[in-house]
């Protein structure tokens, strides 16, 4: 999920040389990605009990393959746009209904010193937020600690937390 070369210069290519549009279009691509993760898994309020399940089959899903072996760089990288203005509500969002299907996604998290600090951050907001969504960010982030608590019975510490 971060910037590639190999995909910028092709992007290079069809905006016909312009660097700048290219760059912003291949930003505008890992948006995308990042809010497709949220779309197929985040269940919102007021959906049918059909979507509701599938949204779960496919939170179980991608759950398992973003903690597999070969897949932990996509997901260290994916996990970074916590800290995002724009991306962090789709990354919450996606992250709060991971964890909810996957216990083992709350233990890779908890592990994470620089995701929980992040989730942190955004709970104290010490993260710059949209002003128009904040109230939601942090609703789904306390959300998401309270699933890690629950899952894991216990509350995940930073080690910044532990030297203080």
């Amino acid at each position: 999920m971060l910037p590639d070369d190999i995909q910028l210069q092709k992007l290079i290519e069809i905006t016909k040389g312009d660097k700048e549009a290219a760059e912003e279009r291949q930003e505008d691509l890992l948006h995308l990605g990042v809010a497709i993760l949220a779309a197929f898994t985040y269940v919102p309020l007021n959906v049918s009990f059909k979507a509701q399940v599938q949204k779960i089959k496919v939170s179980r899903f991608l759950s398992k393959k973003l903690l597999e072996p070969s897949n932990l760089t996509f997901t260290k990288n994916w996990l970074v746009f916590l800290r995002h203005p724009t991306s962090c509500i789709n990354v919450l969002k996606a992250l709060y209904s991971l964890c909810m299907s996957n216990q083992n996604m709350c233990l890779y998290i908890a592990k994470q010193n620089a995701q929980i600090s992040a989730i942190y951050d955004i709970l104290s907001e010490k993260i710059e937020l949209p002003p128009m969504v904040v109230n939601e960010i942090i609703e789904i982030a306390i959300h998401l600690m309270s699933t890690i608590i629950i899952q894991l019975f216990e509350m995940p510490i930073t080690e910044s937390s532990t030297t203080k």
